[in-house]
């Protein structure tokens, strides 16, 4: 999966976090993706914060804070836009009222963009057709699982072995899950099946897991307040500039 190394640009559109409160995450981001992630996936990318009210540079990928979700009950997502250049946002006011980690829903986004940059990947992972959704963070998206660098929260995710059965772990970074397909306590997957299309698929609360979807617990759209992914759902894409602050 290795790629060339593009460059990120970190922008704050949000009224509720200054440029300095960001500048730790972005810097912690940096360490857990040269660290931690591109060993793991083969992917990477450089960091750019820039400063309130500058512009990204020509062609590159990037991430906004901003105040309020404009999507239903998502903390943070990924999408493409209009030019096909991949972005995400991370919704600080929304983040704050379900009592997440802003810095676990950043980086949560930030792999995920790097391991499926334009939302086209999936893996399959039966003889029946079903294949998973390509996103390394939503199996293990509860907060409880990310760890710390430089004292700043990094999302846990999962490794190549978490979508292959027969494979050996670790499948995931901090050895949470203990088999491939794995759904922890507060995780969830994008699945699609032949006649069907694309489903969400949850952690049951005690973590009994199975492989066998038909047990599965199934909602059509995610719980409340979860990240949320608009794989398959013929949604507009994302303004980049959607919720920008005025003036």
């Amino acid at each position: 999966m290795s790629r060339k190394r593009p460059l990120i640009a970190v922008q704050n559109f949000s009224t509720l976090i200054t440029d300095d409160e960001i500048a730790p995450i972005v810097a912690a981001a940096q360490k857990a993706v040269d660290d931690d992630f591109e060993p793991s996936w083969g992917a990477t990318a450089r960091l750019e914060q820039i400063a309130t009210g500058g512009s990204a540079p020509p062609k590159a990928w990037w991430i906004g804070f901003f105040d309020n979700s404009d999507v239903a009950n998502a903390l943070g997502y990924h999408d493409v836009t209009d030019e096909d250049m991949p972005l995400g946002k991370a919704f600080v006011e929304t983040v704050q009222h379900y009592g997440a980690s802003l810095s676990v829903d950043f980086t949560h986004e930030l792999f995920e963009m790097l391991a499926d940059p334009y939302i086209m990947l999936d893996v399959q992972i039966d003889n029946r057709g079903t294949r998973y959704a390509h996103e390394v963070c939503d199996a293990v998206e509860d907060d409880s699982y990310g760890y710390l660098v430089d004292d700043i929260l990094i999302s846990d995710f999962v490794t190549p072995e978490w979508f292959a059965p027969r494979f050996d772990g670790p499948y995931d970074f901090r050895n949470h899950t203990t088999q491939a397909l794995q759904l922890l306590p507060g995780g969830y997957i994008g699945y699609w099946t032949p006649g069907r299309g694309w489903q969400q698929k949850f952690a049951k609360e005690a973590d009994v897991f199975t492989t066998d979807l038909a047990e599965q617990p199934t909602r059509t759209w995610p719980r409340l307040g979860s990240r949320r992914q608009r794989r398959g759902r013929d949604l507009k894409r994302s303004d980049p500039q959607a919720h920008k602050p005025a003036g």
